[in-house]
């Protein structure tokens, strides 16, 4: 067995942490997320949004952003997902496999909306493309991933969701 003969031990180490406690806040959008370990973030702020550009600190076919905006003009979610999942396919000469969404609302009442795509390529490699919307107030968060299903899925899925366990909504 050739595990036997290695001079090393191979240990599996955390898809995503978050442990080094990095944290982004907005006071204009009331929010706090936090940042997984040694990723990077940058802001791209506009007259009516923030958003924030989340960086991996490795190279992996994945894009994360987090944005805060006031709701209405992102109404209705569905859409707003929908043409923007179009554009980035479009942009990458994917074409839509599938698609599903599911409503929920957090402890606090705030009404949840996700939609996640399925996309692939003319190599039959499959991408993700998922959307959170949060609505609280007159503003709404949109935690945005997509990722090679195959090569960063589970490392994009850990993210994703440690971002969204994190927000903190004032």
């Amino acid at each position: 067995m050739i595990a036997d003969k290695l001079d090393f031990t191979v240990i599996k180490g955390e898809l995503v942490t978050f442990e080094h406690g990095i944290t982004y806040s907005n006071d204009d959008y009331g929010f706090t997320i936090s940042i997984p370990d040694n990723w990077t973030f940058k802001e791209n702020p506009s007259d009516n949004a923030i958003m924030i550009e989340l960086i991996p600190e490795k190279y992996i076919i994945t894009r994360f952003a987090f944005i805060a905006a006031p709701s209405k003009p992102v109404k209705p979610y569905d859409k707003f997902a929908e043409e923007d999942a179009a554009g980035f396919a479009e942009e990458n000469s994917w074409t839509q496999v599938s698609s599903q969404s599911r409503d929920y609302s957090l402890a606090n009442g705030d009404p949840v909306k996700q939609i996640m795509y399925l996309h692939q390529d003319g190599q039959k490699n499959q991408y993700a493309t998922a959307y959170t919307f949060i609505e609280h107030g007159d503003n709404v968060y949109i935690l945005y991933a997509a990722a090679d299903k195959e090569s960063a899925g589970e490392v994009t899925e850990a993210a994703y969701f440690g971002i969204l366990q994190s927000l903190a909504l004032r």
